[in-house]
């Protein structure tokens, strides 16, 4: 017993858009898959240097600006957004920017 080829003039506009979405999401699903070269080692961030993301300080004003920093760069952040010049060098320290 062998699958019958379906004409496209057999097709519903229903069946179609169906059809569509279920490719669609197939595609998302099955292709945002990791290989094992792509996951991060012994915890660093993942990352391809692609994207150059920031935050901004006051999102986080309750955390010391020391320990944004600290945290920004281990997740690969690339800086910190809205800090005064006096934070400067503790951005500095971790290699951010402002």
């Amino acid at each position: 017993m062998g699958v019958k080829a379906i004409a496209a003039s057999d097709l519903s506009r229903r069946q179609a858009i169906l059809g569509s979405m279920a490719a669609a999401a197939g595609a998302t699903v099955f292709g945002n898959f990791a290989t094992a070269e792509d996951s991060p080692k012994d915890g660093a961030a993942m990352t391809k240097g692609r994207i150059n993301q920031t935050v901004c300080q006051w999102c986080y004003a309750k955390m010391k600006v020391e320990d944004l920093a600290a945290n920004a760069a281990k997740m690969g952040i690339k800086g910190i957004d809205l800090v005064g010049p006096e934070h400067w060098p503790t951005l500095k320290k971790y290699n951010l920017v402002g």
